[in-house]
């Protein structure tokens, strides 16, 4: 089945609008978001003035506009919230940690 799908899907024609490392965060994107429907967060990992889901990135910001599909959406009754980090300082309100490298 996999080979199959594989093949199947060479031939398609390629979209050169985007290079293959945006493809690449858009599908990290779409997975971090959708892991994140499976998390079950006790109630005290969100302050109480802030109800937010805070998905955060340390380092580097490879995503580009991949992260703006997933911004604003919702998850459990929380909105996503991206937050970008220089340095691995404050990181303890986040709900999802990327590191980027």
């Amino acid at each position: 089945m996999i080979v199959i799908l594989l093949v199947g899907t060479n031939g398609m024609p390629k979209s050169y609008a985007e290079s293959p490392s945006a493809q690449e965060y858009q599908i990290k994107a779409a997975f971090l978001y959708n892991f994140a429907k499976f998390i079950e967060w006790p109630p005290s990992a969100f302050a109480p003035n802030h109800a937010g889901l805070n998905l955060c990135l340390l380092g580097e910001e490879p995503f580009g506009v991949a992260l703006n599909s997933i911004r604003g959406k919702t998850i459990r009754g929380k909105e996503v919230v991206i937050k970008q980090f220089a340095a691995a300082e404050n990181l303890e309100r986040c709900h999802i940690l990327f590191i980027s490298a």
